[in-house]
């Protein structure tokens, strides 16, 4: 779930996918580029393709309340919203041919070389899996979350980061032991979430979550032909 608002955040970032070595592919679900509106912001770029140039989502999912996001693509490359368990009528590009060249993944920012694009907000509930969740799934997941990290919903879960707690520097991943590294945050940065707790990010203090990858890993989670971001 995320519960941020859009409205004066310019281009910000929920969910992120980049590269520290190179600056240029990208991958990212943020606060409309404007600020001007709660409607979340594609920017997809890598260089030989078409970007995917802050195309906005039709629906306001960025509104100030507890909202369920989740995006999905296809083994096809064939891309689709949900807003709370709806399908969003925005019209994404499929991806291109060719391979993300990206070994990072970041929940509140952007981590490059360098960690930037940081939103303000409250993120619960972090899920990616290695395959397209089919519209009846994205509505059970909208609507009664996850039971349990076991079949049918776990079949290609690499990723789920309940946002709960903090161990050391990091906060856990359930089903890969992808741990997430902390930025600028702390146990204190705990609060009440949708579900149990969640992280309170803060642009002014450049808070996030990151992970940067090595061979071998099922993140980042672009790797794979299809797969779904869940925000819930």
């Amino acid at each position: 779930w995320a519960n941020v608002t859009g409205t004066g955040q310019s281009d910000l970032r929920l969910f992120s996918e980049a590269s520290t070595t190179d600056a240029n592919p990208l991958f990212n679900l943020g606060t409309a580029n404007t600020g001007a509106d709660g409607t979340l912001d594609f920017y997809f770029r890598q260089s030989g393709w078409t970007d995917v140039n802050h195309l906005h989502s039709v629906g306001e999912p960025l509104n100030g309340t507890w909202r369920h996001v989740a995006f999905v693509q296809q083994t096809d490359g064939t891309r689709a919203l949900y807003i709370d368990g709806t399908k969003d009528t925005v019209d994404i590009p499929a991806k291109a041919d060719g391979t993300w060249r990206v070994n990072t993944t970041t929940i509140g920012g952007i981590q490059r070389a360098n960690a930037t694009h940081f939103v303000t907000g409250l993120i619960d509930e972090v899920v990616l899996w290695s395959r397209a969740l089919s519209e009846a799934e994205v509505q059970q997941v909208a609507k009664d979350g996850l039971d349990s990290v076991f079949p049918p919903l776990a079949k290609g879960m690499v990723a789920y980061w309940p946002l709960d707690e903090v161990l050391g520097v990091k906060t856990p991943d359930l089903v890969s032991g992808y741990d997430m590294e902390l930025l600028n945050l702390t146990s204190a940065d705990l609060a009440a979430g949708k579900v149990g707790k969640a992280f309170k990010f803060d642009n002014a203090r450049s808070t996030m979550l990151k992970r940067i990858s090595t061979a071998g890993e099922q993140l980042p989670i672009n790797q794979h032909p299809a797969f779904t971001v869940s925000l819930w």
